[in-house]
């Protein structure tokens, strides 16, 4: 017992609970704070654990034992009250001793810490509710599953969901409680001059204490008395009220907040995924397309030209006519043409399955298929890239087809000129087509290049190089090098036409994955 009054009437006056227990843990003083809802008479006709939650009476009794063991101690334990509920209060004790330092007393302050715990609790559910809405497919389910947390998480029971229709030009209710449906009925659109629409508008939350103390509300006859709104994003906002005025403390407030941020980047994402669905869709329609075509190129004009063939090598046996040579070399071209536009369709398609390539050997492959006439290949070093190897061997081959057909005719002392011609810069007769790894500054690999040591390719020819059709030569269809670039593109990379260290061409493709 406290035997001075004005003491005893101080410590009943503190919000915290403040005790005294002997060494064998029973209760001698307590301050008589409202909380628990009994007198400081019945406290301590009880034990200590009889004032606590069923499952933390031995963590009660864990405390004495620290405590007398150590000096000290400090937990979180759920208090029962009179009522027959529990909050959680942080107690800390410490041991008081007698002259000779033998124990004597435990003295401690219960500190009520429930609305700590209500908002870890708070922002524990949160979380796990984000990772809900990450998974969920559509704005209706994010929106659902909002209001659905504000209720039961941040229990906001009177709240909407409006989603912003451009056509409309108003936010339209998508999800809300039984609650506001209570006090409101279902809930209207909301026009750019509802606070709402201006909390949109500005991207700026709004909080309201009371709305009868806004002029031109909306609706000026509603039974709602405060109000907050928070924007999500471009996508709409989300409305919390309640029939009391100053209902939302700060802690409301911010957690609300939280919550409609993560809403937010869950709409964001259902919307990316939607437009690259959008994507995928016309793409496979595209690639429908070209595939119908590549079919008509196949099958339509290849058919005819069959024809025309045959039909001209029978008149070649009936006479004898220069014409007929000059028709044959026009089907040929025909056929040249039919074969490079076959290519063009289809190699502009993505690639959907990747492997670890060795580049070395498909180079080495490529190289060999290609007629090269006296022409030299030349490795510097190898590289092992993620890649469709089908498609790969077809860069090379157009690449290196390039550099030899290219090359100019003897003698090699003429400049290079627009038409991407490239023959051998140092005079010499035989021309050599290098391959090899491009490297970062700190020698990490980024992709491969092929270069050749002919008269090069002019500024002005690189930037047009890769156009289908473009080409200078009478014989060339234009398409060999747009081939090579959509195949690359098709794997994700980039390629560049530039100048090699002989003055040669050089084309470099990076962006590889590199093993």
């Amino acid at each position: 017992m406290i035997d001075d009054p004005a003491i005893a009437d101080a410590l009943d006056a503190l919000g915290d609970i403040f005790y005294v227990l002997d060494t064998h843990g029973s209760i001698v003083y307590v301050n008589e704070p409202t909380v628990t809802g009994y007198t400081a008479t019945e406290i301590r006709s009880m034990a200590p654990h009889e004032l606590f939650h069923p499952a933390d009476r031995e963590q009660v009794e864990a405390g004495i034992r620290r405590t007398l063991e150590t000096g000290s101690d400090e937990r979180e334990l759920r208090l029962h009250t009179e009522g027959g509920e529990h909050q959680t209060y942080e107690f800390c004790s410490w041991l008081l001793t007698d002259e000779d330092g033998a124990p004597f007393r435990i003295v401690g302050i219960g500190r009520d810490v429930s609305d700590r715990k209500d908002r870890e609790r708070a922002l524990n559910e949160l979380h796990r509710t984000t990772r809900t809405l990450m998974r969920s497919d559509s704005t209706e389910e994010i929106s659902s599953r909002t209001v659905d947390a504000l209720t039961n998480i941040l229990t906001l029971t009177h709240a909407a969901v409006h989603r912003y229709e451009p056509r409309e030009e108003a936010l339209v209710p998508v999800a809300w409680t039984s609650e506001i449906e209570d006090v409101i009925g279902d809930p209207p659109a909301l026009g750019p001059e509802s606070l709402a629409g201006e909390a949109f508008r500005s991207d700026d939350a709004r909080r309201y204490d009371d709305l009868h103390d806004i002029d031109d509300l909306h609706n000026e006859s509603t039974s709602l008395r405060s109000e907050f709104i928070v924007p999500l994003g471009d996508h709409g906002v989300v409305l919390v009220a309640s029939t009391e005025p100053g209902a939302f403390d700060e802690n409301d407030y911010r957690l609300a907040q939280l919550l409609c941020e993560n809403a937010t980047a869950a709409i964001e994402r259902v919307a990316h995924e939607a437009k690259l669905r959008q994507r995928e869709d016309e793409l496979e329609r595209e690639n429908e397309r070209l595939d119908e075509f590549a079919s008509l190129v196949s099958h339509d004009l290849r058919n005819p030209l069959n024809v025309a063939n045959g039909h001209l090598e029978l008149a070649s046996e009936a006479c004898d006519s220069p014409h007929i040579d000059s028709a044959a070399q026009a089907l040929d071209r025909m056929g040249t043409l039919v074969d490079d536009v076959l290519a063009l369709a289809r190699e502009g398609q993505a690639v959907d399955e990747t492997e670890p390539v060795d580049l070395s050997m498909v180079a080495a492959q490529c190289w060999a298929n290609v007629e090269t006439t006296d022409a030299q290949y030349h490795l510097v070093d190898d590289l092992v890239v993620m890649a469709d190897e089908s498609r790969l061997a077809q860069v090379f081959e157009n690449l290196f087809r390039n550099a030899v057909e290219h090359g100019p005719p003897s003698p090699r002392s003429q400049a290079p000129d627009d038409a991407g011609e490239h023959g051998s810069s140092d005079g010499t007769d035989t021309l050599t087509v290098t391959v090899g790894a491009l490297r970062e500054s700190d020698g990490d690999p980024q992709g491969f290049y092929v270069e050749d040591d002919g008269v090069g390719i002019s500024p002005a020819a690189c930037e047009r190089v890769f156009e289908a059709g473009y080409s200078t030569e009478d014989g060339g269809t234009g398409f060999g090098l747009r081939i090579v670039k959509d195949i690359v593109e098709a794997h994700g990379w980039d390629i560049e036409c530039t100048a090699g260290e002989a003055g040669g061409a050089r084309f470099e493709i990076t962006g590889v994955d590199v093993r």
